[in-house]
């Protein structure tokens, strides 16, 4: 075997691989991981980019927490609330 070429990995193919100088869209957590999502409110929203943990009415381990559709951060859960994991996005107007 001279050369090898991986054309799939988990659910991505080279159907749907871009040209790194092509105008390309960059994917959403979505689209990458199988992780349910949580759509805050304004009161929660405050608290997540504050950094607050959050106890929110959930039997999932993780959350992708979404505040106007844009992904904020992942929290995972820890006993009866949920900590941040990792902060995606700050609209520092917001603040």
């Amino acid at each position: 075997m001279n050369s090898l070429i991986r054309t799939k990995q988990g659910s991505f193919s080279l159907e749907n691989a871009q040209e790194l100088e092509d105008d390309y869209n960059l994917l959403k957590i979505t689209d990458v991981l199988n992780v349910k999502t949580y759509n805050l409110n304004d009161a929660e929203y405050q608290k997540v980019i504050n950094g607050n943990s959050l106890v929110l009415k959930s039997n999932e381990e993780l959350l992708l927490l979404l505040y106007n559709n844009d992904e904020i951060a992942i929290y995972n859960k820890d006993n009866n609330k949920f900590n941040c994991n990792v902060m995606l996005k700050i609209n520092t107007q917001d603040k």
